[in-house]
């Protein structure tokens, strides 16, 4: 068995696991009168975008959780909410943090391309895995669009992990 290999073998139980994890959470979140738990809904979230020092471990969490970015690019997400910590909108980073009671379950962040007129990168969209496919991506992805063509921008750009 090679080092690509036991890779391999590590993410796919990684992901299993994540997929557990998911379902249990799922079946925590009954809602009265039904017998069958129900998965949360992107429409009970609240956005809003200002970042805190506080959801910087929680943002981590859900990036980890949701099994796509390596630790490195997990380190480079926690990056960039502290240099908007430390410098504010000097830092060309802006978010939109989506939350559920009190917990972080999607983010984005963004920023203007420098030398450009108009256009913006999205450097990170992730949604808790126990919202994906229920519209909480779509939820974000409006706010950031919104943000963006409030202040004259024409473009976004979004490249893929990988």
């Amino acid at each position: 068995c090679n080092r690509a290999d036991l890779r391999s073998q590590r993410s796919a139980l990684d992901r299993e696991l994540n997929r557990r994890e998911t379902e249990y959470e799922l079946s925590r979140h009954v809602t009265e009168g039904r017998s069958k738990p129900t998965k949360p809904s992107a429409e009970d979230c609240r956005l809003r975008e200002t970042i805190l020092t506080a959801d910087r471990d929680a943002i981590r969490g859900l990036i980890e959780r949701t099994g796509f970015f390596r630790p490195d690019e997990i380190a480079i997400a926690i990056e960039l909410i502290d240099e908007r910590l430390v410098r504010g909108d000097a830092s060309g980073y802006y978010f939109v943090i989506a939350e559920l009671e009190a917990s972080i379950v999607g983010y984005a962040c963004y920023g203007p391309i420098g030398c450009t007129l108009g256009s913006f990168d999205l450097y990170w969209i992730a949604v808790d895995p126990a919202f994906q496919h229920g519209g909480l991506g779509r939820l974000v992805m409006g706010a950031v669009e919104a943000s963006i063509t409030k202040v004259n921008g024409r473009r976004l750009y979004v490249d893929t992990s990988g």
